[in-house]
Order: structure tokens, then C-alpha cells, then sequence
């Protein structure tokens, strides 16, 4: 694997941008970079690499956050099922963070491992 400094400040942007999410389209713009120089980058090992290394990091961040914004979101539309503001942005975020929960517990799911830690099985009388 490739250190910070083997790409340059221009090419480690692009890299955490597409990390982030971000279309090739749109980190290229907010790279200063052409869209056909993202495409021959990219084909770059080291450059793949490291964007897979940038995502799996971001996806953990994610997973370790995941339970506290989980709940937050819950108590965002529970506040804004009995309020009478309008809360578009509210649950909009809302639906954003439990979508997102969704996704990454099937991911999980299909992997075979456990996204939020689940209280234990409560032991079974062997009488």
C-alpha cells in the first residue's frame, strides 16, 4: 500500500471525495480534475487501492457511529410525527441515517456478521 504521500494533495482530494460518495463527475469538479484523468487514475492500482482502503475506513466510521445516530433519528420522527412544524429536513435526515442502518445490516446480514451489538439470549432453564 501506497503512502499519504505518494499521491499529491490534488489526487488524495479526489480520493476522499469518492470515498465520501461523491460521484466521479463531482470530485473530478471538486478536484480540479478533467473526468477522463479520474478514469485512467483510477485504473491505477494503487490509486484503486487506496480508494478501497479510503472506503472501508469511512464504512467502519459509519458502523461505529451508526447506533447513536440510529436513535437520534428515531427520536427526529418521533418528534416530528406529533409536532405540527414542518419538519422536511428533519426527516429527511431521518430517513437518510435509517436507510443507510438498512443497508449496512443487510450488508452485514449477508456477510454473516452483526452491525449493532445485540443484548445476549437470555439463558434457558434446563429443568
Amino acid at each position: 500500500m501506497k503512502s499519504n504521500d505518494a499521491f499529491s494533495p490534488k489526487q488524495r482530494l479526489l480520493l476522499y471525495r469518492l470515498a465520501e460518495g461523491m460521484s466521479q463527475a463531482e470530485a473530478a469538479r471538486q478536484s480540479d480534475f478533467h473526468p477522463t484523468a479520474v478514469c485512467r487514475f483510477l485504473q491505477k492500482p494503487e490509486a484503486k487501492a487506496e480508494l478501497e482502503r479510503l472506503m472501508a475506513v469511512a464504512e467502519q466510521r459509519l458502523i461505529e457511529r451508526l447506533p447513536a445516530l440510529v436513535d437520534k433519528a428515531l427520536d427526529v420522527l418521533e418528534a416530528a410525527l406529533t409536532a405540527r412544524l414542518n419538519p422536511n429536513r428533519q426527516l429527511r435526515a431521518a430517513r437518510i441515517v435509517l436507510e443507510t442502518a438498512s443497508r449496512l445490516v443487510r450488508k452485514a446480514n449477508s456477510d454473516g456478521g452483526t452491525i449493532i451489538n445485540q443484548p445476549p439470549e437470555p439463558p434457558t432453564d434446563s429443568h
